[in-house]
């Protein structure tokens, strides 16, 4: 450490893993591991953030200002493997005109989604919307018209609350996503390192005559 240049040293980063009892060490572009436990310095990663925020349950890495990885949210699996995911969440809310009472009814969006081939888990997971006294079940990719490059969907009628009533008298009965404002929920899969860009999203409304 007192070899290396001062520009590595004024940079260097560390933090503490108290899940596995490591001493994480982020030096250029590689980050140096020590075990408590075992007292000795084990392996190198080449998972290099920029930033560190341990929680109690887990531990959130940042890089180039982003949320990199969520750790130590799973336990190791039977392959001795463990298991990070890396999902992204969106939320906004739509609340133009916001002492007026809407209806709301289509979404159109674009997007870059970087789905790498036909085996990969889709990157949108979910999308789910809310009001004050409502919430949909939540849409999948499948759920989703792609059209000239931009994404469309219904947005679609509140969460089933009847479980004795069958799926055509169900959807007579649900309600449309009505009130001030909407809370919206997009959910993306970037494991196997996948990116996503999402330039704009529009939510259509209609003021409810109700």
């Amino acid at each position: 450490m007192n070899q290396l240049p001062r520009s590595a040293k004024t940079n260097a980063v560390s933090f503490y893993d108290k899940k596995f009892n490591e001493v994480w060490f982020r030096i250029y572009n590689k980050t140096l591991i020590y075990n408590e436990q075992l007292q000795a310095f084990t392996s190198f990663y080449t998972h290099n953030p920029n930033w560190f925020f341990p929680f109690s349950d887990k531990l959130v890495t940042i890089k180039n200002n982003n949320m990199y990885y969520l750790h130590n949210i799973h336990e190791i699996d039977d392959s001795n493997q463990p298991r990070e995911e890396r999902i992204s969440k969106v939320e906004f809310v739509v609340n133009k005109d916001i002492s007026n009472t809407k209806v709301f009814d289509n979404v159109v969006f674009s997007a870059e989604l970087e789905n790498i081939d036909a085996f990969d888990a889709p990157m949108i997971k979910d999308i789910i919307f809310k009001t004050k006294t409502q919430e949909t079940s939540a849409l999948t990719i499948n759920d989703i018209d792609l059209r000239e490059d931009n994404y469309r969907f219904a947005i679609p009628r509140e969460k089933v609350s009847n479980e004795g009533l069958n799926k055509l008298a169900s959807q007579s009965y649900l309600g449309r996503m009505r009130g001030k404002y909407l809370i919206c929920d997009y959910t993306f899969d970037c494991n196997n390192n996948r990116e996503f860009k999402l330039p704009y999203i529009k939510t259509t409304y209609r003021y409810s005559m109700l």
